[in-house]
């Protein structure tokens, strides 16, 4: 009878924990797509930079790094 009821017990823990991380990672899904850029006006003026040119010098990869 007492393991029944510490079987009982931890399952019910384990659905906890995984409920517990469950919502927690649909917050965090949520959070990340809620400060996700739309593709409103913004992004239409984005340009990208231009690459520095790389001469295979020892220096210029060491700055780089």
């Amino acid at each position: 009878m007492a393991n029944n009821v510490l079987e009982d017990c931890a399952l019910e823990a384990q659905g906890n924990a995984t409920d517990a991380v469950i919502k927690a990672t649909l917050l965090v899904v949520q959070t990340i797509f809620s400060n996700m850029p739309t593709g409103g006006h913004s992004l239409r003026n984005t340009k990208a930079a231009k690459p520095e040119h790389f001469n295979g010098s020892r220096d210029k990869a060491e700055q780089f790094i």
